[in-house]
């Protein structure tokens, strides 16, 4: 299960305004498409999504001359930044012709969301005598998991990184378009995305 938070249009586009006015009281002609503020545009365009997720621990012993295990699981809910990795962004500017190289979408950070989890989120069944109840280590070792297990979720989930890739080239295309008003430019996007051997 998962749900997307987007921040709200008017704050982004009062962004790009800004990033497109920086240092408007200069002459028109010195204000140019820099690949600063396109990295700071793609840090607008990041998106967080929520995915829900189960995690399932089973540690086994043998106390005495019985087999022992112990099983937990955790359901919990992981906060998931999508976008691109700006070090890897990248244009050039020809007159007329700007051309943007873009990485593919990522996941950037990960954590689970502290705030789903409550006294029903832990599930634990122990079996055979002497059986040990799951301790801080093992919840701990839990959240790893659920960790590595939402990155991986988010890894595969194409859908929204198409939707990241879109947001992302709408905002820098009315970032370039809003700074070729302020030159008196209309300028033609070329989009190219970094191949993968050659990103970080």
């Amino acid at each position: 299960m998962k749900y997307t938070k987007i921040a709200g249009i008017g704050l982004l586009a009062g962004c790009l305004l800004f990033l497109s006015a920086c240092g408007s009281d200069a002459p028109a002609e010195k204000e140019t498409i820099t690949k600063e503020k396109m990295q700071a545009v793609c840090q607008l365009a990041a998106v967080e999504c929520f995915y829900h997720n189960t995690t399932k621990l089973k540690k086994e012993d043998t106390v005495l001359w019985w087999d022992t295990c112990t099983e937990l699981w955790v359901e919990s809910s992981g906060i998931v930044k999508m976008g691109v990795d700006l070090d890897d962004v990248d244009l050039t500017v020809d007159k007329k012709k700007v051309t943007v190289t873009l990485p593919e979408v990522k996941v950037l950070e990960c954590k689970v969301d502290e705030a789903s989890l409550d006294g029903d989120s832990y599930h634990a069944k122990t079996t055979g005598l002497g059986a040990k109840k799951p301790d801080a280590a093992m919840e701990t070792e839990a959240f790893s998991e659920a960790v590595k297990h939402i990155t991986n979720m988010a890894e595969n989930d194409e859908a929204t990184k198409k939707i990241v890739e879109r947001r992302v080239k709408k905002l820098l295309s009315q970032y370039i378009e809003n700074m070729g008003k302020i030159q008196k430019i209309q300028y033609d996007i070329e989009w190219k995305t970094k191949e993968k051997d050659t990103q970080n």
